[in-house]
């Protein structure tokens, strides 16, 4: 056997190469009956035009003949990120005796035109037809039999990816692929359209924000994933891939995501360095809806923000599963899930590769994974309001608890405190020696001041729990800062300063307002200045505003001091609970550090804002501004002629407390006074059933039987049904007076009370006069 010397080798191999260059190059693609749907790609030549300004004559003609590069994939040929149109050539035979239709089933919709040659000649018009208000490109052909037709299609598609398939499809086919299409794509962008719909509603129903960046963010992932498969008519404009505004539903889309993981994974709490890279992706995103279509490759921008975009969310979903919570376990779980579905098209897309078919996946399994997601996103919301919900009831079940606690507290300690005050207005009423009123004095202000401690407590966790009421009532300024004068000037007499007030008689004008609550932030301020200053003055000044509401006035108030003063770093904390400046040696560090905090939430709650300023070894300044309409009715006079039971006046005392029944015997009988006591509601009732009494103080907590129970009885068998009941209590609520005077009591009156209260209370009972 002759052994093949090199240069036979070679020609072998030369002949090999040519033939096989020869039969692609001459392939045919022939259409018979026993198909239904044929790919071009195996039978396609492809010529690039950068300058997008060739024609059919001149990419027919022998010069570009052989400029035309063979497809030898079985693939639709990918040209990644690409501005040039592309030219596509095969010649096709039909044998079939079946209709059939080109479809280029792809994301092209900048332009697209379909050509058919025969013998060189341009038989389009008599052979196809462009399909109208199709999804994809398409004609409807009417081909010759076994006439070899040359068929050219010119595509561009903005700066977006380009894949270029070409396929023919009998109408058979086309009609089940239509239907098929539609069916597949309506329910999932119904779906989402639904999905959207009903976060939205939660977003009305609960003020929940996050749900409304849902709501925008699946709309903006139907709008992209719209881009790709086209269903409905009316948004046809998105599919320009054209358009200077053709990436924007992906930005918004980002934008949207950013924030609604910031709310869910409450960010700016749980990992703040990711809040700001969030932050800054949607900073950088909003310019970029405007200036990307300017951009040459502007696609690539949005698909590298895409990109990194996943990274920060990556990396903030690991954070926020390091820190625990099932919310963000959740979050993690379905992130890896749209991970595996996104990554592989953003890296397509980002990269430019040209050799990864990623049609099927992309076509099919993202818009489902997109709907998928979402679900899982709503779902992941719910569960993050069904957690808060169930927090917030935690919350208000542990305030419930505390605020019980405090009223038992509050309760149990005005119970005795009700008997120091009664025993010090006891003793008031005996023959004292200077010595003996002086320990009178001192007893008595040593139980206004623990009143106060226990006021400021209780307002504390009133405020805490949006509980507290403010009264509107109409007052006289002057009268106000009266009663402030008064209850401050002892403290600054025994320190040796000067108090001083100016303004208030420059508002003559009756004010409505809550006066207690007012006396109450003067009177803390002014305290706190005088703890604080050992020598000098404090002032508290008055100022007024006019406004452009003739009824209204706004009133400044300021307080300042020539005290210690406060240094920098403590004026943040100034105002919260239990704080208080550090004392120097020579003053006293009194109180227990709610004045303040008390004064600024009261502050608050009246409309203004309580400020300050300092300067240690000077002195401070809170001041702080408030609103008032002005009141048509006269207010009522706050200092009243010293008040005197009628003598002979028949009260019954009803009382559990031993030290209240034998108090109150004796401060009513001091004062003319016929009094039976009552230890629980049977021995009342027994008493109202033998004697008559003018009047019935009763305490709505018994042993036996409520106070309502006894006021129940009275109405309705007693013998005097219309007799005044004056209900006594140590609750401090304000809807316990609400709920007594509903009851058909005649007073209300909290413990522990002065005698003049109790007094003037038993006389407009008497008298059936309102209680206020």
């Amino acid at each position: 056997m002759k052994q093949a010397t090199p240069l036979s080798w070679l020609a072998g191999l030369l002949l090999f190469f040519l033939s096989h260059v020869v039969a692609a190059d001459t392939s045919t693609l022939i259409l018979t009956d026993s198909q239904d749907t044929v790919s071009a790609a195996p039978f396609m030549a492809v010529l690039e035009d950068p300058s997008r300004q060739l024609t059919l004559q001149q990419v027919t003609s022998a010069a570009f003949d052989e400029k035309f590069t063979v497809n030898t994939s079985q693939n639709a040929p990918s040209f990644g990120r690409s501005r040039s149109a592309y030219w596509v050539r095969f010649t096709l035979i039909n044998q079939s005796s079946l209709k059939w239709y080109a479809l280029s089933d792809a994301f092209l919709e900048d332009e697209y035109d379909f050509y058919l040659l025969s013998e060189g000649q341009d038989v389009t018009a008599q052979y196809a037809a462009p399909v109208t208000n199709y999804r994809r490109p398409a004609w409807s052909l009417a081909l010759p039999r076994a006439m070899p037709l040359q068929i050219y299609v010119r595509a561009t598609n903005g700066d977006s990816a380009f894949r270029l398939p070409v396929e023919l499809v009998t109408a058979d086919a086309m009609l089940e692929r239509s239907k098929q299409n539609y069916r597949l794509y309506a329910a999932i962008y119904g779906a989402m359209l639904v999905l959207a719909a009903y976060n939205l509603f939660l977003f009305f129903a609960l003020r929940e924000i996050s749900y409304l960046s849902l709501v925008v963010h699946i709309l903006a992932m139907t709008a992209v994933a719209h881009l790709s498969n086209p269903v409905f008519e009316g948004i046809g404009f998105l599919h320009d891939t054209g358009s200077h505004f053709f990436t924007t539903p992906l930005y918004i889309a980002i934008i949207s995501f950013c924030l609604f993981t910031q709310q869910l994974l409450q960010t700016k709490y749980q990992t703040p360095r990711h809040h700001q890279l969030l932050n800054a992706l949607i900073g950088v995103c909003l310019p970029l809806i405007l200036i990307t279509g300017w951009i040459p490759g502007g696609t690539l921008v949005v698909n590298s923000i895409s990109m990194i975009t996943m990274l920060v969310l990556f990396s903030t979903s690991i954070t926020a599963l390091r820190q625990g919570g099932r919310i963000a376990r959740y979050f993690f779980s379905i992130f890896f899930f749209v991970l595996f579905l996104v990554a592989p098209n953003v890296l397509v897309l980002t990269f430019n590769v040209t050799h990864w078919d990623v049609k099927a996946f992309y076509v099919t399994a993202m818009p489902i994974g997109h709907l998928i997601f979402l679900l899982l996103l709503s779902v992941i919301q719910m569960e993050k309001v069904r957690t808060l919900r169930e927090a917030m009831q935690r919350t208000a079940a542990a305030n419930q608890a505390k605020s019980s606690f405090l009223a038992t507290i509050n309760h149990e300690l005005r119970t005795p405190l009700n008997a120091i005050t009664s025993l010090g207005t006891l003793l008031r009423l005996t023959t004292l020696t200077p010595k003996q009123a002086e320990y009178v004095t001192q007893l008595e202000q040593t139980s206004q001041h623990m009143s106060r401690l226990m006021g400021n407590v209780l307002d504390i966790a009133k405020i805490e729990s949006n509980s507290l009421e403010l009264q509107q009532e109409p007052f006289q300024l002057s009268i106000v800062m009266r009663q402030v004068h008064d209850l401050t000037n002892n403290q600054a007499q025994k320190k040796g300063l000067s108090l001083v007030f100016i303004g208030h008689d420059a508002i003559p004008e009756t004010l409505l307002g809550d006066r207690l609550r007012l006396t109450q932030i003067l009177t803390n301020l002014l305290q706190n200045a005088l703890r604080y200053t050992v020598e000098g003055s404090v002032t508290c000044t008055v100022q007024r505003h006019a406004t452009a509401e003739p009824r209204q006035l706004r009133l400044s108030f300021s307080v300042r001091d020539t005290g210690i003063g406060i240094a920098a770093e403590k004026l943040p904390t100034i105002f919260d609970e239990f704080t208080q400046a550090k004392p120097t040696s020579n003053l006293s560090q009194d109180g227990i550090g709610l004045g303040l905090a008390i004064s600024s939430r009261l502050v608050t709650c009246l409309g203004g804002k309580l400020a300050v300023e300092s300067t240690v070894g000077q002195g401070s300044h809170f001041f702080f501004t408030l609103p008032f309409y002005i009141a048509h009715t006269e207010a009522s006079v706050a200092h009243q002629p010293l008040c005197q039971l009628p003598q002979g006046i028949r009260i019954l005392l009803v009382d559990d407390e031993f030290m209240n029944r034998l108090l109150g015997y004796e401060l009513l009988s001091a004062q003319g006074g016929k009094v039976e006591v009552a230890a629980d509601g049977q021995s009342a009732l027994l008493y109202l059933q033998q004697h008559a009494f003018d009047v019935v103080l009763l305490d709505i907590n018994l042993p036996d039987m409520s106070g309502f129970e006894v006021l129940q009885w009275i109405r309705q068998h007693s013998p005097n049904a219309n007799i005044p009941v004056i209900a006594l209590t140590a609750h401090t609520n304000a809807d316990i007076k609400q709920q007594c005077l509903s009851a058909g009591m005649n007073g209300f009156l909290n413990k522990p009370s002065d005698w003049q209260r109790l007094c003037q209370i038993i006389l407009k009972a008497v008298n059936r006069e309102d209680d206020g």
